[in-house]
């Protein structure tokens, strides 16, 4: 099919919805700046309205003009939220298809927080938990899952956080796919059940899965696993119930509510209705300043696991608190909690605050 009638029939097809067509030769410095799941993104300058834009170019195999109108499709349903990329219009240079989204000027969650953390307090972690779930509540409310959240798929501009790449979104409603077509994303976001192929079709809980390990990685400022391989050894560990280890300095409360999102069954995992209203009373919590969950830290002179330090010390829990993961009987937990001294002995050195 030649371009110009390629470009007819993408124009034919988005005109009844009040799609905005952007001519490719209209935008202006046009310069890759990477890539996401399903394509590689660019920055152009749009001078009908004076903005900056992404552009995501759609990776195709088989059939480009069905990827492109299916993540289309995606974005017009949740335009109308502010945790969400704005969508902007469409456009096709020769063989390329584009979405035209908002620009982020902040870069990537995962960057961010590398850049950031040492001056985060725990109003701006929840904070940020709060506006993302808030994106995800939008994405679940239209009956769609996400499917691949994880930090980089998460943009900050102007300080607020943007969900992103809803290239393998889609619909409750839609005829399930296999992996082999819609691809895994990064290990240590996924369902354990998903991985180890008990649950083949990808739901709600999914995303929520994703959220809780999303929800740690906020509260450590670290990428999940990052000192090990991300390989298929570290999505075996992760079946059998691996997790990352709980900051030291969090909040009780936010800790159970990620574990309880990561849960390695789905059902026991909260819609994230629950998850929004659950952050909204820690941030609570958090602003009056309530002791009720308030504990020393571990002594200096303490062994300890390198995950469990943390350079936020206002909010502060003994890891023996959490209930451990759970494990089948006679396997060991891979979840390494640092045991503190017993209440005796630090009443014994006067260290509660």
């Amino acid at each position: 099919m030649a371009q110009s009638e390629k470009a007819a029939q993408i124009r034919t097809a988005i005109k009844d919805v009040g799609i905005k067509f952007i001519e490719y030769s209209s935008l202006q410095d046009i310069t890759p700046v990477g890539r996401g799941g399903f394509g590689e993104i660019f920055k152009a300058f749009w001078p009908q309205p004076g903005i900056t834009v992404a552009l995501k170019c759609i990776d195709h195999n088989n059939d480009p003009y069905k990827a492109f109108i299916k993540e289309v499709k995606s974005l017009i349903i949740v335009n109308y939220h502010e945790n969400i990329i704005r969508f902007l219009g469409v456009s096709f240079d020769q063989d390329r298809y584009f979405v035209v989204m908002q620009y982020a000027d902040g870069g990537n969650l995962r960057d961010f927080l590398k850049e950031n953390f040492s001056i985060l307090t725990w109003s701006d972690k929840i904070r940020i938990a709060k506006e993302i779930a808030a994106g995800l509540k939008c994405i679940h409310s239209e009956d769609i899952v996400h499917r691949d959240l994880h930090s980089k798929n998460i943009l900050v501009h102007n300080g607020k956080m943007i969900i992103t790449d809803l290239g393998i979104s889609k619909s409750l409603n839609e005829v399930s796919i296999t992996s082999s077509n819609s691809g895994y994303g990064l290990i240590p976001y996924i369902d354990p059940e998903y991985l180890n192929n008990v649950c083949p079709k990808r739901g709600k809980e999914f995303d929520i899965y994703s959220l809780g390990v999303l929800f740690w990685e906020i509260s450590s400022g670290r990428a999940p696993f990052e000192d090990q391989n991300l390989d298929i050894s570290i999505g075996i560990k992760i079946i059998q119930g691996l997790r990352e280890t709980p900051v030291e300095g969090s909040p009780l409360k936010y800790v159970k509510l990620y574990k309880k999102c990561w849960d390695g069954i789905p059902k026991n995992r909260p819609t994230i209705e629950e998850v929004v209203e659950r952050l909204n009373n820690i941030e609570l919590i958090i602003n009056e300043n309530k002791s009720d969950f308030i504990l020393p830290l571990t002594p200096p002179s303490s062994p300890m696991d390198p995950r469990s330090i943390t350079p936020n010390t206002h909010l502060i829990f003994p890891l023996s608190t959490i209930e451990s993961n759970k494990h089948t009987p006679n396997q060991p937990s891979l979840i390494h909690v640092f045991e503190p001294p017993t209440l005796q002995e630090m009443n014994n050195k006067n260290s509660f605050h």
